[in-house]
Parts: C-alpha cells; sequence; structure tokens
C-alpha cells in the first residue's frame, strides 16, 4: 500500500492506495482504473466518469500533467517527507525567525544560566533541568536573542512545557 500526500491547486489531498482498483482520497473509499493506452497518455475511470491524462513532466516526486484541457503541477510526497520537511523548516528557524525549545521530559528547573534578552550562541547551555536524578542541560540550538517563557527556577514542569524561544532572524538582521 502507498500512501502520499498530493498537492494540486494549493490544495493538499490524502491518496492511498489500497489496490489497483481501491483508493482512498482524504480517507474516503473510491474506485479507480488507469489504463495506459500510449506513452504517457492514461485513461481514468473515477467517480463514474472516464477521463483523459497526459504526463507532461515528471521530477523525482512532481509531475506536470494534462487533463480536461486543463494544465496541472502535482507534487506527491509522503508523510515523513512532509514531516521532514516541517522539522527541518523549524531547525533552520525559518518560522518567522523563532525556534521554540520544549522541556524532552518532565522535571525540575533547577538552574536558569541565561538572561531574557541575552545574546546565545548554538549549543550553549541555557538552562539545567533535573529529571530522574539527573541534571540535563538545555542548549540554545541556535545564535541569537534569548526570550525565556514563563519558567521560574525551582519550577516542575511536564514534557512538552516551552522553556524558551532563539529569535535567530533579529540576530541575522544586527549581522
Amino acid at each position: 500500500m502507498s500512501e502520499y500526500t498530493n498537492k494540486i491547486l494549493e490544495k493538499n489531498i490524502k491518496v492511498k492506495f489500497i489496490s489497483n482498483e481501491k483508493v482512498l482520497v482524504n480517507n474516503q473509499p473510491q474506485s479507480i482504473l488507469v489504463n495506459k493506452t500510449k506513452d504517457d497518455i492514461y485513461k481514468v475511470f473515477y467517480k463514474n466518469k472516464y477521463f483523459l491524462c497526459k504526463l507532461l513532466k515528471s521530477n523525482d516526486n512532481k509531475f506536470e500533467i494534462f487533463l480536461n484541457n486543463h494544465r496541472f503541477s502535482v507534487e506527491c510526497k509522503t508523510d515523513l517527507e512532509i514531516l521532514t520537511e516541517e522539522l527541518e523548516s523549524k531547525k533552520s528557524g525559518i518560522d518567522k525567525g523563532k525556534i521554540e525549545v520544549f522541556s524532552p521530559m518532565p522535571g525540575l528547573i533547577l538552574k536558569i544560566l541565561k538572561s531574557n534578552g541575552e545574546f546565545v550562541k548554538q549549543g550553549e547551555p541555557v538552562m539545567i533541568l533535573e529529571a530522574m536524578k539527573m541534571e540535563n542541560e538545555i542548549t540554545s540550538p541556535s545564535d541569537g536573542e534569548l526570550i525565556l517563557g514563563n519558567i521560574k527556577q525551582g519550577e516542575t514542569i511536564e514534557k512538552n512545557v516551552k522553556l524558551f524561544e532563539i529569535n535567530s532572524l533579529l540576530f541575522q538582521k544586527n549581522c
């Protein structure tokens, strides 16, 4: 079974192939028949209608097709590819130049080593989180301005609580 999210006309459509004749389109079961008639020309039976589709270009997971007198660009990605892109985007600070750091586990904020608004370098310790009798350094993922959350020294926190942000765009603009 193959599962893809297809981006067509700026809309994401989730398609999961169950068999050669059955698919789930946005989790709704559908019947489909696809027959190749000539080089790059396909006859598609979908929702009780026949369509002729010509594959104009294909490059990795990007396709350009001609369907019903219209040209479409289709990009197919697996859930893993989408998740990887989202994580890379956050890691590189593209999301508004702010990188949010969350607690990796529940514990006690033993010590806050830096001040709000202070410049920190990538890998520099920002705070110490004590969990299961071990002290864990929480470090900055990027160079930039430290924006502390509502966390206080001596406070007990749960997993996935926002600890701080790094404003990396501010740093880039000032250099």
